[in-house]
């Protein structure tokens, strides 16, 4: 009997060993699931903002495609303008292009012609070039 007794003995102390065990493990595993959680949250927050700026970035990328694009229909025709005509000078008109009231016209007079291409009104001519006589004399610089 005495060692039965034992055995049970050696067995509670066991078990409370075990319990105490397992409690101190849950008191140290709850906050770092809280955290966790936390931490999820946030990842989920900068995977939105990830998303947004790549989404941001692809229409910027597609803004400056076009502006390319732009800019090398405006080059050729102002080759083309110089090859016929042999003079360039540059003046800014502010009227409508195509319907669209809030463009404006960008007119480059080559020669007698002038070749003209819609701009945003965002994406204007710096004033210190408008009507600057300087604009003409150093489009020449160069050519014979």
């Amino acid at each position: 009997m005495l060692e039965q007794e034992r055995e049970r003995e050696v067995l509670e102390r066991v078990e409370a060993f075990a319990e105490e065990y397992m409690l101190r493990t849950v008191r140290v595993v709850e906050p770092l699931n809280r955290g966790l959680d936390e931490l999820k949250e946030e990842l989920r927050a900068v995977e939105g903002a990830v998303t947004r700026l790549e989404e941001a970035i692809g229409l910027l990328k597609e803004l400056l495609s076009e502006l390319r694009e732009r800019v090398s229909v405006m080059e050729l025709s102002l080759k083309e303008g110089e090859r016929r005509e042999g003079g360039v000078v540059a003046r800014k008109d502010s009227e409508a292009v195509h319907g669209h009231p809030h463009r404006e016209a960008e007119a480059v007079v080559v020669g007698s012609k002038a070749v003209a291409a819609g701009l945003d009104a965002d994406f204007q001519i710096p004033s210190f070039l408008k009507d600057n006589p300087w604009v003409e004399i150093l489009s020449k610089k160069g050519r014979p």
